[in-house]
């Protein structure tokens, strides 16, 4: 009677499940940098007089308290408050050729950034050492006038 190892098939079983899943998993994770609308949930945002598009994000409790942007292509001005008392963080726009981030910093604190958002589209907003950090910028089409 010959005995099979059942972890024999675990790496195939893996390695299928791998492949099968592969193409669907670069379907659902984009590039980063598609022009798809917002989602329902994003707050949006309108630029003043000037055109310049003003907005305050929080960093507390290792979240920040919004978690989608929508803006006009232009300059984007945000004041970004560290509450953590103690904790580093900082306020970093990627995407579309921008890399714009205020410094780490410890807080509480706060920073301004300001960055030009020209290409439409959607923008990755993160706190550089805290994964929980993340949001979504979206800049909207110029509207057609």
């Amino acid at each position: 009677m010959t005995s099979r190892s059942p972890r024999r098939g675990v790496p195939a079983l893996l390695l299928a499940l791998a492949l099968a899943a592969g193409p669907w998993a670069l379907v659902a994770c984009g590039d980063g940098g598609s022009d798809a609308g917002a989602p329902a949930d994003c707050t949006t945002v309108a630029p003043g007089d000037d055109g310049t598009t003003e907005v305050t994000v929080v960093g507390k409790n290792l979240a920040f308290d919004v978690t989608c942007l929508e803006v006009q292509p232009g300059t984007l001005v945000v004041t970004f408050e560290n509450r953590d008392g103690g904790v580093s963080h900082d306020f970093h726009v990627t995407g579309h050729g921008v890399n714009a981030s205020t410094d780490l910093v410890q807080g509480v604190t706060t920073q301004q950034l300001t960055v030009e958002l020209t290409e439409p589209g959607s923008y990755t907003f993160a706190c550089d050492p805290h994964a929980t950090m993340e949001g979504r910028l979206v800049v909207a089409e110029a509207p057609r006038g």
